[in-house]
């Protein structure tokens, strides 16, 4: 299961128009035939009945343990958009264990590694996402998901998030009070 969420799944920030032609590509390429699982606010239902690929449309989650639970029912989750400062799916997703296809936006390809943890699709460009759909379907999944949240626990949980802030605040120090 491809799993695609957006606070509005149609906004164009959040990639959808490149998640279609993605999906169209592998469509014609009959190399993977993920069911989607999609979830966010959508305007226009009857434009998810364009995908090429069977879906189930869950609307807008809110409560966290179900959000979790999603993700770990997913095999993986992308994320199309085209300005990101760091995905906060995808680091919710990757702490869940859910490898992650992104674009190469932003801060994104310092949490997906690519061919690591996830693969980082060339911004911009719908066939890049594509093959990373396959790449990820293609490939062992479950070491995919260990990799994606031993990632997430060794870099940004709040224990390691803190390390840095401290070192940080210490580099900042000495350079303000020299001693």
């Amino acid at each position: 299961m491809l799993t695609f969420g957006a606070a509005n799944l149609l906004d164009t920030r959040k990639g959808f128009q490149d998640l279609e032609k993605a999906l169209q590509l592998l469509k014609k390429q009959k190399l993977v035939h993920p069911h989607l699982l999609l979830f966010g606010k959508c305007n226009d239902p009857q434009r998810l009945d364009q995908l090429p690929f069977p879906f189930t449309y869950v609307g807008e989650i809110r409560q966290e343990k179900k959000i979790r639970e999603l993700y770990q029912l997913s095999d993986a989750f992308i994320t199309a958009a085209l300005n990101e400062n760091l995905s906060y799916m995808i680091m919710e997703a990757m702490a869940c264990g859910c490898p992650v296809i992104t674009y190469a936006a932003g801060g994104n390809p310092e949490a997906v590694l690519h061919q690591q943890n996830g693969y980082v699709a060339e911004l911009g460009k719908p066939a890049s996402l594509a093959e990373g759909i396959h790449w990820v379907f293609d490939n062992d999944i479950d070491q995919l998901s260990k990799a994606a949240r031993n990632h997430m626990l060794s870099h940004f949980s709040e224990k390691e998030v803190g390390k840095a802030y401290h070192s940080l605040y210490q580099q900042v120090l000495a350079r303000i009070m020299p001693r």
